[in-house]
């Protein structure tokens, strides 16, 4: 085995030049985005998500969601050292505040221009498969200059998303010499990655939405929360993030500025000092 190595993954999102039927709208065509986590010595991908919707910040939670959790079945994921963004866009406060508390690094794509030029090598090649899928469906119905409105002539949604999960399966796991190592197997023997909390994980999915702190605390589903840190921002609009798969919940975390303030208990939880 190698000497392991420090572990960080990159971080990057593309428009990708093919349409599809919009599965939310399917009378609308539109051009889905590809978001992909991979990790930098391997260059292993260890995550990815297509999805039709511009929502980015949803898209890197969940992204980094599964990049972050492993199982039996999912062997590869893990806790990196160092995140890499390679896209202009900011994450947001609560996956920054998360990727602290798992003690992440986090560089932006301005410090490291190398980096930024293997991504885009990647996001290339995925690029160029996909104009050779769309092309030979275009010869499949023997005309190769079908409209963009031909639906025989473009990939479907869910045709997408398998030809992805196939291209990107054997991408990490076709052999790169003669020693038969892969981007997969280089990936689990080279590098070394902590297990995370699911707990933890979790707060990556919470649900954003915006309150205004009043005397007795934040008012959430008819529950009122509070943290000793509000008293200060009374009348203030500040975000909280909340897990809503269990109901009504325990605790909110509360953000203002694109700061996290804290975690703000139901007061049926606590005495409330206000």
């Amino acid at each position: 085995m190698s000497d392991e190595k420090t572990t960080f993954y990159e971080l990057d999102r593309m428009l990708l030049d093919v349409r599809v039927k919009d599965p939310v709208s399917p009378q609308e065509m539109v051009r889905p985005w590809l978001s992909v986590c991979v990790e930098h010595h391997s260059r292993a991908v260890v995550a990815w998500l297509v999805s039709t919707q511009n929502t980015p910040q949803q898209a890197f939670a969940r992204l980094l969601h599964e990049a972050f959790s492993s199982s039996e079945d999912r062997p590869i994921g893990g806790i990196p050292q160092t995140l890499c963004i390679i896209t202009d866009l900011k994450l947001s406060a609560q996956i920054q505040h998360v990727l602290h508390s798992m003690k992440v690094s986090i560089w932006s794509r301005g410090a490291q221009p190398t980096i930024k030029g293997k991504a885009e090598r990647f996001l290339s090649f995925i690029q160029a498969r996909l104009l050779i899928v769309q092309e030979a469906g275009k010869s499949a119905t023997g005309s190769s200059s079908a409209s963009s409105d031909d639906e025989d002539a473009e990939l479907t949604y869910d045709a997408l998303k398998a030809f992805l999960q196939v291209l990107l399966r054997d991408y990490n796991s076709t052999p790169l010499d003669d020693t038969g190592r892969t981007r997969l197997s280089t990936l689990q023997e080279d590098t070394s990655m902590r297990s995370a909390d699911p707990d933890v994980l979790a707060l990556l999915l919470q649900e954003t939405r915006q309150r205004r702190v009043m005397k007795r605390g934040i008012l959430y589903h008819g529950e009122t929360y509070w943290h000793s840190a509000l008293a200060s921002l009374l009348g203030k609009e500040v975000e909280i993030r909340v897990d809503e798969q269990d109901g009504v919940p325990q605790t909110i975390e509360v953000f203002s500025s694109n700061q996290w303030i804290g975690t703000a208990s139901r007061s049926s939880s606590l005495t409330n000092p206000v």
